[in-house]
């Protein structure tokens, strides 16, 4: 009688006649839990189809305002948007192939910086703009206090912070570059 199965997993190494009577020979799809016995593992599953051909996807972020639930994605010189199976590309800029991306929402807004181009933002999740004014090339962004404060690409040990955002709620906050 088999009382449990604390003895783990055995992949037969040693051959068919090595497993032990607390052993699973078969353990695929399964995980050991802490009573002796196996539960189902969780698995994964392909979220969408392939995002760049022949490109590593090099950052992922994410929009969300009150009409908008949008997976951003940057691969190769394009950031794109799922759209059931598939990726969109997003308008209005292309990026330096292959660079590290780091999304940052701020409002209703996503900031993507690269450390190598200008800092661009998308409000809709289809187009982008860029910010040229001031040299805004940074590496990261993050929203604080009502500011974006951002690293820059060619003074690494400095950080630059934009203007407030103005809360008028019937023109969208619009950062004008970096004091």
């Amino acid at each position: 009688q088999l009382k449990d199965f604390k003895g783990g997993y055995n992949s037969y190494a040693g051959g068919k006649s090595t497993v032990n009577n607390n052993e699973v020979p078969y353990g695929l799809n399964s995980l050991p839990t802490d009573n002796g016995s196996f539960a189902k593992r969780n698995g994964s599953a392909k979220f969408g189809n392939e995002v760049a051909s022949g490109k590593a996807i090099r950052g992922i972020g994410h929009l969300k305002t009150n009409s908008i639930n949008a997976l951003i994605v940057a691969a190769g010189t394009t950031v794109k948007y799922k759209n059931g199976d598939n990726y969109t590309t997003l308008s209005g800029f292309t990026f330096t192939n292959d660079k590290e991306t780091k999304f940052c929402q701020a409002l209703d807004k996503l900031y993507i910086c690269n450390g190598s181009d200008n800092l661009v933002y998308t409000d809709d999740g289809t187009t982008l703009t860029e910010i040229s004014a001031n040299g805004n090339i940074g590496s990261e962004a993050q929203f604080y206090n009502q500011r974006l404060y951002m690293t820059n690409a060619t003074y690494k040990d400095r950080v630059y912070y934009s203007n407030p955002y103005k809360l008028d709620l019937s023109d969208p906050p619009t950062l004008t570059g970096f004091d």
